[in-house]
């Protein structure tokens, strides 16, 4: 009595009509875009939150 276990990283395998395809099978690039552009927008605000603490104690 074995079972058949599904992975979600297995491709092989036909998707079901109700699955929508991830973010990374309709453009490869578009991860790693979001990520690096959220690590920059958080690395400009902390730039200038750091600023603005630094105006405020002159």
């Amino acid at each position: 009595m074995t079972s058949k276990t599904e992975h979600p990283t297995n491709y092989s395998e036909p998707r079901r009509p109700d699955e929508s395809p991830s973010l990374g099978e309709k453009a490869p690039g578009t991860p790693f875009l979001v990520v690096g552009l959220t690590y920059l927008a958080i690395l400009a605000v902390a730039c200038l939150a750091v600023a603005g603490l630094l105006y405020l104690v002159r």
